[in-house]
């Protein structure tokens, strides 16, 4: 009984995992891989270092963005580029405000 609830755990975190990885939502799909991984499974530990270097160049893309100027950083293509990289660093919320802030631009008349 006790081996088929955990069998049951590692097949509802594996479908989790792919769901986060199909929404690549990298940050969430790592806790997933490490608790399978945890567990034994090899497919969640090679899936494991993907994900690990992913986060990284997120990070580092993230890091780069902020040492922008702000002329440049307000850009509608710049914006939604950091929207993306929060997305996948799994501030969901925060990308989503970012994202509709690069929409929310009025065409300006000179």
């Amino acid at each position: 009984m006790l081996i088929e609830k955990n069998n049951e755990n590692i097949s509802t975190v594996r479908r989790v995992l792919v769901l986060f990885l199909e929404q690549q939502q990298w940050l969430r799909a790592k806790w997933a891989a490490v608790w399978l991984e945890e567990r034994g499974d090899i497919a969640a530990r090679v899936v494991l270092v993907e994900l690990m270097i992913r986060l990284e160049q997120y990070t580092e893309a993230l890091e780069t963005l902020t040492r922008l100027p702000i002329s440049i950083r307000k850009m509608t293509n710049v914006r939604r580029l950091e929207a993306r990289a929060i997305f996948a660093l799994g501030h969901s919320a925060l990308a989503k405000k970012i994202y509709l802030s690069s929409l929310d631009k009025t065409p300006s008349i000179l």
